[in-house]
Protein backbone atom coordinates (compact mmCIF):
# COMPACT_ATOMS: atom_id res chain seq x y z
CA UNK A 1 0.00 0.00 0.00
CA UNK A 2 2.95 2.36 -0.35
CA UNK A 3 5.34 3.72 2.43
CA UNK A 4 4.18 4.33 6.02
CA UNK A 5 6.55 7.45 6.67
CA UNK A 6 4.96 9.47 9.21
CA UNK A 7 4.87 12.66 6.82
CA UNK A 8 3.45 10.83 3.71
CA UNK A 9 0.03 11.31 2.36
CA UNK A 10 -2.89 9.20 2.59
CA UNK A 11 -5.45 8.63 0.17
CA UNK A 12 -8.64 6.65 0.98
CA UNK A 13 -10.69 4.75 -1.81
CA UNK A 14 -14.25 3.76 -0.73
CA UNK A 15 -15.44 0.99 -3.09
CA UNK A 16 -18.98 1.23 -4.00
CA UNK A 17 -19.20 -1.76 -6.06
CA UNK A 18 -19.44 -5.28 -5.08
CA UNK A 19 -20.11 -6.95 -8.92
CA UNK A 20 -17.93 -9.67 -9.25
CA UNK A 21 -17.00 -8.44 -13.07
CA UNK A 22 -15.71 -5.23 -11.93
CA UNK A 23 -12.95 -7.46 -9.88
CA UNK A 24 -13.23 -7.04 -5.98
CA UNK A 25 -12.00 -3.88 -3.96
CA UNK A 26 -8.55 -4.75 -4.38
CA UNK A 27 -8.53 -4.45 -7.90
CA UNK A 28 -10.61 -1.20 -8.05
CA UNK A 29 -8.77 0.51 -5.12
CA UNK A 30 -5.79 -0.47 -7.00
CA UNK A 31 -6.93 1.03 -10.30
CA UNK A 32 -7.83 4.16 -8.97
CA UNK A 33 -4.38 5.07 -7.60
CA UNK A 34 -2.29 4.18 -10.46
CA UNK A 35 -5.19 6.66 -12.03
CA UNK A 36 -5.26 9.22 -9.28
CA UNK A 37 -1.65 8.95 -7.44
CA UNK A 38 0.84 11.77 -8.63
CA UNK A 39 3.83 10.31 -9.95
CA UNK A 40 5.93 12.76 -7.61
CA UNK A 41 4.07 11.27 -4.76
CA UNK A 42 5.40 7.76 -4.81
CA UNK A 43 5.76 7.52 -1.09
CA UNK A 44 2.42 8.42 -0.56
CA UNK A 45 -0.04 5.58 1.34
CA UNK A 46 -3.06 4.97 -0.88
CA UNK A 47 -5.79 2.57 1.38
CA UNK A 48 -9.11 0.98 0.22
CA UNK A 49 -12.53 0.35 2.05
CA UNK A 50 -15.01 -1.86 1.02
CA UNK A 51 -18.28 0.24 1.64
CA UNK A 52 -20.62 -2.27 0.72
CA UNK A 53 -20.06 -4.43 3.93
CA UNK A 54 -20.09 -1.09 5.99
CA UNK A 55 -16.37 -1.18 6.01
CA UNK A 56 -15.73 2.94 6.25
CA UNK A 57 -12.81 4.88 8.10
CA UNK A 58 -13.63 5.91 11.43
CA UNK A 59 -15.02 9.35 12.25
CA UNK A 60 -11.88 10.36 14.32
CA UNK A 61 -9.20 9.00 10.99
CA UNK A 62 -10.66 11.15 8.77
CA UNK A 63 -8.23 13.96 9.53
CA UNK A 64 -5.45 11.44 8.94
CA UNK A 65 -6.37 11.34 5.26
CA UNK A 66 -5.47 14.06 2.45
CA UNK A 67 -7.99 12.75 0.24
CA UNK A 68 -11.06 10.37 -0.32
CA UNK A 69 -12.41 8.96 -3.67
CA UNK A 70 -15.75 7.61 -3.91
CA UNK A 71 -15.94 4.87 -6.18
CA UNK A 72 -19.26 4.03 -8.79
CA UNK A 73 -21.71 1.28 -8.17
CA UNK A 74 -24.38 -0.06 -9.74
CA UNK A 75 -26.29 0.80 -6.79
CA UNK A 76 -28.60 3.72 -6.39
CA UNK A 77 -27.88 7.09 -4.10
CA UNK A 78 -31.62 6.29 -2.82
CA UNK A 79 -31.42 2.66 -1.88
CA UNK A 80 -32.62 2.31 1.59
CA UNK A 81 -29.06 0.11 2.59
CA UNK A 82 -27.01 0.80 5.69
CA UNK A 83 -23.91 0.80 3.74
CA UNK A 84 -25.30 3.61 1.84
CA UNK A 85 -26.84 5.74 4.67
CA UNK A 86 -23.69 5.18 6.24
CA UNK A 87 -21.34 6.57 3.77
CA UNK A 88 -23.85 9.25 3.35
CA UNK A 89 -23.13 10.13 6.77
CA UNK A 90 -19.30 9.95 6.04
CA UNK A 91 -19.84 12.88 3.79
CA UNK A 92 -21.95 14.85 5.34
CA UNK A 93 -18.92 14.38 7.95
CA UNK A 94 -16.58 15.35 5.87
CA UNK A 95 -18.61 18.53 4.72
CA UNK A 96 -18.66 19.72 7.66
CA UNK A 97 -15.04 19.93 8.45
CA UNK A 98 -12.61 23.46 7.39
CA UNK A 99 -11.89 23.69 3.75
CA UNK A 100 -8.09 22.76 4.45
CA UNK A 101 -9.83 19.38 5.50
CA UNK A 102 -9.30 16.18 3.36
CA UNK A 103 -10.16 16.46 -0.64
CA UNK A 104 -12.98 14.35 -1.86
CA UNK A 105 -13.68 13.10 -5.19
CA UNK A 106 -16.91 11.13 -6.24
CA UNK A 107 -17.41 8.86 -9.35
CA UNK A 108 -20.80 8.47 -10.66
CA UNK A 109 -22.55 6.78 -7.82
CA UNK A 110 -20.36 8.78 -5.75
CA UNK A 111 -20.76 11.97 -7.71
CA UNK A 112 -24.49 11.29 -6.64
CA UNK A 113 -24.34 10.26 -2.63
CA UNK A 114 -22.36 12.97 -2.42
CA UNK A 115 -25.09 15.52 -4.19
CA UNK A 116 -27.58 13.91 -2.00
CA UNK A 117 -25.85 13.63 1.32
CA UNK A 118 -25.40 17.70 1.56
CA UNK A 119 -29.28 18.19 0.27
CA UNK A 120 -29.21 18.06 -3.86
CA UNK A 121 -31.74 15.73 -5.31
CA UNK A 122 -30.67 12.06 -7.26
CA UNK A 123 -33.30 11.38 -9.88
CA UNK A 124 -33.97 9.02 -13.02
CA UNK A 125 -32.13 10.66 -15.98
CA UNK A 126 -34.26 13.09 -17.83
CA UNK A 127 -34.71 10.49 -20.92
CA UNK A 128 -36.06 7.70 -18.60
CA UNK A 129 -33.47 5.99 -20.33
CA UNK A 130 -29.97 4.15 -19.49
CA UNK A 131 -27.78 6.13 -20.52
CA UNK A 132 -24.73 3.56 -21.97
CA UNK A 133 -22.79 5.57 -24.43
CA UNK A 134 -20.07 7.96 -25.00
CA UNK A 135 -21.08 12.25 -24.64
CA UNK A 136 -19.96 15.35 -25.46
CA UNK A 137 -19.03 17.43 -21.62
CA UNK A 138 -18.86 21.25 -22.34
CA UNK A 139 -18.08 24.03 -19.44
CA UNK A 140 -20.87 25.28 -17.95
CA UNK A 141 -18.82 27.98 -15.80
CA UNK A 142 -15.53 29.83 -16.03
CA UNK A 143 -14.35 27.98 -12.87
CA UNK A 144 -10.20 27.98 -12.60
CA UNK A 145 -10.84 24.55 -12.25
CA UNK A 146 -12.52 23.91 -15.49
CA UNK A 147 -11.27 26.90 -17.97
CA UNK A 148 -7.91 24.50 -17.40
CA UNK A 149 -9.59 21.41 -18.54
CA UNK A 150 -12.07 22.71 -21.36
CA UNK A 151 -9.27 25.26 -22.79
CA UNK A 152 -9.53 23.12 -26.42
CA UNK A 153 -13.52 22.94 -26.04
CA UNK A 154 -15.91 20.08 -25.20
CA UNK A 155 -14.50 16.44 -23.90
CA UNK A 156 -15.49 13.52 -25.14
CA UNK A 157 -16.49 11.22 -22.03
CA UNK A 158 -17.88 7.81 -21.00
CA UNK A 159 -21.56 8.27 -19.67
CA UNK A 160 -23.02 4.93 -17.60
CA UNK A 161 -25.86 5.78 -15.62
CA UNK A 162 -29.79 5.71 -15.17
CA UNK A 163 -29.59 8.18 -12.63
CA UNK A 164 -27.86 11.28 -12.06
CA UNK A 165 -28.25 14.95 -9.97
CA UNK A 166 -31.15 16.67 -10.55
CA UNK A 167 -31.32 19.26 -8.11
CA UNK A 168 -27.79 20.68 -6.80
CA UNK A 169 -27.30 21.37 -2.59
CA UNK A 170 -27.43 24.61 -1.06
CA UNK A 171 -23.56 26.68 -2.51
CA UNK A 172 -22.92 23.94 -4.88
CA UNK A 173 -21.48 24.84 -8.20
CA UNK A 174 -22.26 23.24 -11.37
CA UNK A 175 -19.32 23.28 -13.60
CA UNK A 176 -20.26 20.98 -16.85
CA UNK A 177 -23.18 19.17 -18.47
CA UNK A 178 -24.10 17.00 -21.23
CA UNK A 179 -27.18 16.54 -23.63
CA UNK A 180 -28.07 13.58 -20.74
CA UNK A 181 -26.92 15.28 -17.71
CA UNK A 182 -26.95 19.41 -16.67
CA UNK A 183 -24.70 18.67 -14.03
CA UNK A 184 -22.08 16.61 -15.02
CA UNK A 185 -19.53 18.10 -13.05
CA UNK A 186 -20.16 19.59 -9.58
CA UNK A 187 -18.09 21.40 -7.13
CA UNK A 188 -20.14 20.86 -4.12
CA UNK A 189 -17.65 22.92 -1.66
CA UNK A 190 -14.09 23.84 -2.16
CA UNK A 191 -12.51 20.13 -1.34
CA UNK A 192 -15.50 18.17 -2.48
CA UNK A 193 -15.35 17.65 -6.25
CA UNK A 194 -17.91 15.20 -8.16
CA UNK A 195 -18.01 13.98 -11.65
CA UNK A 196 -21.21 12.09 -13.43
CA UNK A 197 -18.99 10.63 -15.98
CA UNK A 198 -16.74 7.53 -15.65
CA UNK A 199 -12.80 8.47 -16.37
CA UNK A 200 -11.75 5.54 -14.81
CA UNK A 201 -13.40 2.71 -17.36
CA UNK A 202 -12.66 2.06 -20.91
CA UNK A 203 -15.25 2.01 -23.74
CA UNK A 204 -14.19 -1.95 -24.07
CA UNK A 205 -15.10 -2.23 -20.98
CA UNK A 206 -18.31 -0.94 -20.98
CA UNK A 207 -19.22 -2.82 -23.84
CA UNK A 208 -18.16 -5.90 -22.20
CA UNK A 209 -19.88 -5.65 -18.72
CA UNK A 210 -22.49 -3.40 -18.76
CA UNK A 211 -23.98 -3.76 -22.67
CA UNK A 212 -24.96 -7.18 -22.32
CA UNK A 213 -27.04 -6.91 -19.53
CA UNK A 214 -28.85 -3.96 -20.48
CA UNK A 215 -29.83 -5.97 -23.75
CA UNK A 216 -30.59 -8.88 -22.16
CA UNK A 217 -33.05 -6.92 -19.61
CA UNK A 218 -34.52 -5.28 -23.25
CA UNK A 219 -33.46 -2.18 -21.68
CA UNK A 220 -32.00 -1.56 -25.02
CA UNK A 221 -33.25 -2.85 -28.65
CA UNK A 222 -30.80 -4.43 -30.82
CA UNK A 223 -30.34 -1.14 -32.89
CA UNK A 224 -29.82 0.77 -30.29
CA UNK A 225 -27.08 -1.61 -29.12
CA UNK A 226 -25.35 -1.40 -32.12
CA UNK A 227 -25.27 2.72 -31.63
CA UNK A 228 -24.47 2.18 -28.24
CA UNK A 229 -20.94 0.16 -29.60
CA UNK A 230 -19.95 2.84 -32.08
CA UNK A 231 -20.06 4.69 -29.78
CA UNK A 232 -18.05 3.19 -27.27
CA UNK A 233 -15.49 3.06 -29.66
CA UNK A 234 -15.31 6.94 -29.90
CA UNK A 235 -11.39 8.55 -28.53
CA UNK A 236 -12.26 10.31 -25.33
CA UNK A 237 -11.01 12.16 -23.15
CA UNK A 238 -10.00 10.73 -19.98
CA UNK A 239 -6.58 10.95 -19.00
CA UNK A 240 -7.20 14.79 -18.70
CA UNK A 241 -9.99 14.30 -16.19
CA UNK A 242 -7.63 12.06 -14.17
CA UNK A 243 -4.97 14.31 -14.16
CA UNK A 244 -7.69 17.63 -12.89
CA UNK A 245 -9.16 14.88 -10.49
CA UNK A 246 -5.39 13.82 -9.34
CA UNK A 247 -4.51 17.64 -8.78
CA UNK A 248 -7.38 18.29 -6.99
CA UNK A 249 -6.92 15.10 -4.52
CA UNK A 250 -2.93 16.74 -3.88
CA UNK A 251 -3.90 20.06 -3.68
Amino acid sequence: MGSEAKDSKRFAVLVCEDAEKWGGKDVIGERFKNLLKHKDDDDAEWRWFNACTGDLPAEQDLDKFQGFVISGSHYSANDDKEWVRKTENLIASLAKKPTSSPRVVGICFGHQLIAKALGGVVGPNPSGNFVLRSEKVKATTENSLVSKLFKNGPLNMLESHSECVTELPPKAQSLASSNSCEHEMILFTENILGVQCHPEVTGEELEQKVLPSLMNSKLLTEEEGAMVQESLKFPVHSSEVNHMLSDFLHQ
